[in-house]
């Protein structure tokens, strides 16, 4: 019931489900549903731009999945504070100096999550991380090292057939011939987007 307020946008209600929820798998003792749980109320958090309840339920789901080994879903969580920082940094409240260090902080989870997506095999999980690696070096000005992961993401897309996550890479990589000021590629790629 959570994850369909969730979806719908009602995060009230998402929450006092979700926290329901999580009270009936802390009786069970089910510490798989319970950092679960906690990493659903973190996104939600996230989604309400409450960003420091939502660091603080992705670092308790955190270390119950360490304690688990569950290296999918740490990488999950990983993924997610790096996208929560790039989210802070890109905040108007952020002062210009301190971005670098959120935008530093997002990369550095990025790639804690890269090693778990490939031990568990998740190309997607792989793609997604140089995906946001590429991104963030996009916000940075970082162009060779944008374009580097972008292509990087866009390879594992393409092997996978995945043509959601290729129109997405496009996009981006749209973004980065605009951002350098190459506008006919960029507008060529972006139609490719369409496709």
């Amino acid at each position: 019931i959570a994850n369909l307020y969730y979806n719908q946008g009602g995060y009230t209600l998402a929450l006092e489900y979700s926290f329901k929820s999580l009270n009936i798998h802390e009786e069970l003792n089910n510490e798989s549903l319970i950092s679960t749980t906690l990493y659903n109320i973190g996104n939600i958090y996230r989604a309400q731009y409450n960003y420091s309840k939502a660091l603080e339920y992705y670092e308790k789901a955190q270390s119950i999945s360490e304690k688990l080994d569950n290296k999918k879903e740490m990488a999950d969580i990983y993924s997610n504070i790096g996208n929560l920082y790039r989210s802070i940094s890109k905040a108007d409240t952020v002062a210009e100096k301190e971005k670098k260090t959120y935008f530093n902080k997002a990369i550095s989870y990025f790639e804690k999550s890269l090693p778990l997506y490939s031990q568990t095999g998740y190309k997607k999980g792989i793609a997604m991380s140089y995906n946001d690696i590429g991104l963030v070096n996009l916000d940075l000005k970082d162009y060779s090292n944008a374009l580097l992961y972008l292509k990087k993401s866009y390879k594992i897309y393409e092997e996978t057939g995945d043509k959601f996550g290729i129109s997405e890479l496009k996009l981006y990589t749209g973004r980065y011939y605009h951002d350098i000021k190459k506008y006919s590629k960029a507008i060529s790629i972006l139609k490719e987007a369409l496709n």
